[in-house]
């Protein structure tokens, strides 16, 4: 009984796990150095289906040579479940990719490196409804095929109505959970802005303005309240729309035949805003609470993540933040101009005072993503001189998450890719596989403490 004891005790002390503020694996603290990992041909919607194992193999080596203990991979949901037939209930998987995840895991384990597993929706499966996108040359010559991604209409409507399409979003996060259970060194990201957000092109979806106007009626059945409590004169319930703001009035509000169309802008004091942000937080709850309680059934040992966001308004959501079992914070972002590039410590701070003063639990915290488009910031600054801002960045931003306690940070992106030209300024290595400059700031950092 006793060495059944022991063997328990020891196999748990070896987990990687969450212990306070800290990732522990074994008997250290864990401090994050990662980046996300694309090919130049493999990125975003076409990850999966473009990735060479090969050049994989070779790419995680040089991480981990270079100072890298961590990598950051996109798992999108069209990528794992290519098909959807909502009539007749059914989904199709795909055997291949997930022996490719498995690949890719295995390599990372035996390079010593952790996985940040992105969950995305650039990719969404064939028989959901989404935004198309035709044939594509990227900016490297080579032609990829059309695929639907990025905008996944009647979201989060979808999640009242518990449709069809949603429970086979949910079982995708339960099956990547599932299948990459035996492998301890994994951080799940399954809750960023993409999750977490309406998007204002779905103002208009039907699903949405069924459960906004639901939501009003189980507060209060008589119209005439909300238009009172607005300053409106809706006649029928099919008249209740969303507040509009400038955001709006840009994306679907351009649309001729959308109900937004020429509509005033709402200030962000009215109530019409206040009763929105209430919906919006509701329903957002129960996304986080049953996408990580899908992954926690996949995997009971899971360390999930949430990228905390504000409101595009400053509006900071924390009645969302750390909700559904989430062990960790990721605070991440990215300079607001050449201010804050000069020292990444103030995009850190700007992120963790809001989470200190606001968030309701406390959690560990990590700084993903976070990166410097150092042409964009200084145009007229010279190779040499972009080089310097690029490795400034890396280590004052390494520097403010060990002063602070972070559990680490991870660097957007580790390699230029070929989405277009603006893609080719935020990597620590070219396209052409050559390092840049900054990259031996990643020799200089300090070690540490353990």
């Amino acid at each position: 009984m006793a060495s059944t004891f022991l063997l328990m005790h020891k196999a748990q002390q070896g987990a990687f796990r969450v212990e306070g503020d800290r990732l522990i694996d074994g008997n250290r603290t864990v401090f994050i150095r990662g980046a996300m990992y694309f090919q130049p041909h493999a990125f975003h919607q076409y990850f999966w289906e473009e990735l060479d194992l090969a050049k994989l193999r070779e790419d995680f080596r040089t991480m981990r040579d270079q100072g890298f203990n961590a990598v950051a991979i996109q798992v999108n949901w069209g990528s794992f479940m290519p098909i959807v037939d909502q009539n007749r209930s059914t989904k199709r998987l795909s055997d291949e990719n997930e022996k490719k995840l498995i690949e890719l895991l295995t390599e990372a384990q035996t390079n010593g490196l952790y996985t940040i597993l992105w969950f995305g929706i650039s990719r969404i499966p064939e028989g959901v409804e989404a935004k198309p996108y035709e044939e594509y040359v990227d900016a490297g010559g080579v032609k990829h095929a059309p695929f639907s991604g990025y905008l996944l209409y009647d979201y989060p409507g979808m999640v009242e109505e518990e449709t069809f399409v949603w429970k086979c979003f949910v079982e995708f996060h339960e099956r990547i959970a599932r299948i990459t259970r035996r492998f301890e060194k994994i951080i799940y990201d399954p809750l960023d802005w993409q999750h977490l957000n309406m998007n204002t092109w779905s103002w208009d979806d039907p699903l949405n303005l069924k459960a906004w106007r639901s939501f009003l009626q189980d507060q209060a059945t008589d119209l005439g309240y909300w238009n009172r409590r607005w300053g409106e004169s809706n006649s029928a319930w099919e008249d209740v729309l969303f507040p509009v703001d400038s955001w709006v009035a840009d994306t679907v509000g351009r649309i001729h035949t959308s109900h937004y169309h020429g509509l005033p802008i709402l200030p962000y004091t009215a109530k019409k805003w206040n009763d929105f942000n209430e919906w919006h937080n509701m329903v957002y709850q129960k996304v986080a609470e049953q996408i990580t309680g899908a992954i926690r059934r996949g995997n009971p040992r899971a360390i999930i993540g949430q990228r905390v966001d504000i409101w595009r308004y400053g509006y900071h959501r924390e009645e969302t933040w750390g909700v559904g079992s989430v062990d960790i914070y990721f605070g991440g972002d990215y300079p607001a101009g050449p201010e804050e590039a000069d020292d990444a410590s103030k995009v850190v701070m700007r992120s963790l005072d809001a989470l200190r003063s606001r968030a309701k639990y406390q959690k560990p915290v990590m700084f993903w993503e976070t990166g410097i488009p150092v042409k964009q910031l200084y145009p007229n600054e010279g190779p040499e001189a972009l080089e310097a801002r690029r490795a400034a960045y890396l280590k004052t931003l390494d520097r403010a998450c060990l002063d602070e306690g972070l559990a680490g940070w991870c660097w957007w992106v580790w390699r230029d890719y070929y989405l277009d030209e603006n893609s080719k300024d935020w990597g620590l290595v070219t396209e052409e596989d050559q390092p840049k400059p900054a990259m031996s700031t990643m020799l200089e950092l300090e070690q540490p403490p353990t």
